[in-house]
């Protein structure tokens, strides 16, 4: 949850900035990145015997990979980056 505060925060500066509101979704970006790469080793060391090569090349969009907190911890920052978004592209 402490992703999504820290995206509205980063939001928040590049606003203040005066830099373009698409780059609003730059946080919700990193943390998509950072959230299907955790996935991805959750399912490796779950299921693959901790090897990559033994990984399905679906693996990542399986739900064996993701946790509840995964999913928020996807989902979260991305809602907050999109309203940021739309509020400063309506204030811009």
């Amino acid at each position: 949850m402490i992703h999504a505060l820290i995206s509205a925060i980063t939001c928040l500066v590049m606003a203040l900035m005066g830099l373009p509101p698409a780059l609003c979704l730059t946080p919700a970006a990193f943390y998509m990145g950072r959230e299907f790469t955790q996935a991805e080793y959750r399912y490796i060391a779950a299921y693959c015997n901790g090897k990559r090569e033994n990984m399905p090349w679906n693996a990542v969009i399986l739900p064996a990979a993701w946790t509840v907190k995964g999913v928020l911890d996807w989902v979260l920052p991305l809602v907050v980056c999109v309203v940021a978004c739309a509020v400063v592209g309506w204030l811009w």
